[in-house]
């Protein structure tokens, strides 16, 4: 057995990441550096960094889906023992989900972790929402003729302070919520949580899961969770986890700890608020508000992430892969 073989009979799932790869290392493209194998968890993780990463490397990416950070880890611990493919340029790039497992942290320069929870956190920023509002509606900006500072009667700033207010709404529903959430994820209960945008109306009605005590109100979460059945245990288990989420998520900024998928849902419910509000009170206004880009849930991503900024440290990252990896 040789020892790619060996290496690939240990690596179980991944083998089929480790063989793709493999593949792609032996394409004239690659062997140019006109091709650059990309290792991600998702599909809407290379939705994301692809039109971001493309122009700085001047090279088209090969999607690779690892289907999560393990994968990806036994991936490039594989490539590192192996001594034909230990040098060659792969990027991978992963979610940062604030070291909620700290030994799997790679110390290898061809990997990215994202400096929020995860790509989707991107879409709900101030400046995301602004990026959107400038290039997708014709919206009056009248700035000051002494400081040239945009003038806070202008039909962009109260459309961008509605969208402020909006999500701000929104994301407070979603503190017990992700709270909640994170205490089970990181354990091994079997509670199944609903998403966010499917329980929305009752948390609106019982916003408070949590007591000031740290405790679970156990009817409301019971009601918010469609749990008909609950354990004693169930919920000793939850408020044994309360504690450390809550300390999570005051520790790192909401906007960057709370889980992505959320976040998107509240970026498109708030343009979605935005435009259907706009256009019915159109005397709030003096310009009327209308999206050149049609807004779609399903979409969101592929649609919206040309308006999102470029991520932490990702332009240092690109420039020495190239000096190591690609120009050596």
């Amino acid at each position: 057995m040789s020892k790619v073989e060996e290496m690939l009979s240990e690596l179980d799932n991944s083998a089929v990441l480790f063989k793709k790869f493999m593949n792609i290392s032996k394409s004239e493209q690659y062997r140019k550096n006109n091709l650059i194998p990309c290792i991600v968890e998702g599909d809407e993780d290379f939705s994301f960094y692809e039109p971001k990463v493309r122009p700085l490397l001047h090279a088209k990416l090969e999607k690779l889906i690892s289907g999560g950070i393990d994968k990806a880890v036994e991936f490039v611990n594989a490539i590192n023992r192996s001594n034909y493919y230990s040098n060659n340029c792969f990027i991978v790039f992963l979610d940062s989900d604030f070291n909620l497992d700290s030994e799997k942290d790679l110390k290898d320069s061809r990997v990215f972790y994202l400096n929020k929870y995860s790509v989707e956190n991107f879409f709900i920023t101030d400046d995301f929402f602004c990026n959107v509002l400038e290039a997708l509606t014709k919206l009056e900006i009248k700035r000051k003729a002494t400081n040239g500072e945009i003038d806070e009667s202008s039909d962009f700033v109260k459309v961008r302070d509605y969208i402020f207010d909006e999500r701000d709404k929104l994301v407070v529903l979603m503190i017990d919520y992700m709270v909640c959430l994170r205490a089970i994820v990181v354990g091994n209960s079997e509670i199944e949580f609903k998403p966010f945008k499917d329980v929305l109306p009752k948390l609106i009605e019982n916003s408070n899961l949590i007591k000031d005590n740290g405790t679970v109100n156990t009817s409301n979460f019971k009601h918010v969770f469609d749990l008909d059945v609950l354990s004693p245990e169930e919920i000793e288990y939850v408020e044994s986890r309360i504690t450390d989420s809550k300390t999570y998520f005051s520790a790192n900024k909401y906007l960057d700890a709370y889980r992505g998928k959320e976040l998107v849902f509240i970026a498109y419910k708030v343009l979605a608020l935005t435009k259907s509000t706009f256009h019915k009170k159109s005397n709030m206004i003096t310009t009327k508000l209308k999206f050149s880009k049609q807004l779609k849930e399903e979409d969101f991503i592929n649609d919206f992430v040309a308006y999102t900024e470029e991520p932490e440290g990702l332009r240092e990252f690109i420039n020495k892969l190239k000096s190591n990896y690609i120009f050596p």
